[in-house]
């Protein structure tokens, strides 16, 4: 990976998620498996170095450093702010 840019050179964007219910006791999928275009292999890539240059880990206490644990990070601050929000 190329070298990561220092905080100051980094963007940050906002975005709104929308959540709506899943019924209780029905299949969860854990597993995703997805082909992406370029330019959305090109922007995984871009998170990807903004998590590893902010040293971010997940929930189980490990470093981000790879496209799934971009996923995995996506999911994780989403559960995060909906809890801070007052969802579920």
């Amino acid at each position: 990976m190329p070298p990561t840019k220092t905080s100051s050179e980094m963007q940050s964007i906002t975005i709104v998620v929308p959540l709506g219910t899943a019924p209780e006791h029905t299949y969860t999928q854990q597993h995703v498996n997805v082909i992406l275009t370029q330019p959305q292999a090109a922007l995984l890539k871009r998170i990807l170095a903004g998590l590893v240059g902010k040293s971010t880990t997940l929930n189980q206490g490990r470093y981000a450093a790879s496209a799934p644990d971009v996923v995995r990070w996506f999911v994780e601050e989403v559960e995060r702010k909906s809890k801070e929000e007052g969802g579920r």
